[in-house]
């Protein structure tokens, strides 16, 4: 049986490579939002994530991924 950290890096890896994709110095959503209310939903909804509506930003801690996005 296969340890349990390296079941969790195998899919973490699927899934920030999906997630993000990295173009000239940036990493871009390779998502086509039709409203502004449905990108903030959308990345909100990412675990790492974190919503101030009062701020209109979405900000995250997470330790690969320091992310801000006004809106």
């Amino acid at each position: 049986m296969e340890n349990i950290l390296e079941i969790v890096n195998h899919w973490k890896k699927k899934i920030l490579a999906k997630a993000f994709k990295y173009n000239n110095g940036f990493f871009e959503f390779p998502y086509q939002f039709t409203h502004p209310k449905l990108m903030v939903e959308s990345v909100k909804a990412l675990p790492f994530m974190h919503h101030y509506p009062n701020e209109q930003v979405l900000k995250s801690f997470y330790k690969q991924i320091l992310l801000k996005v006004q809106y």
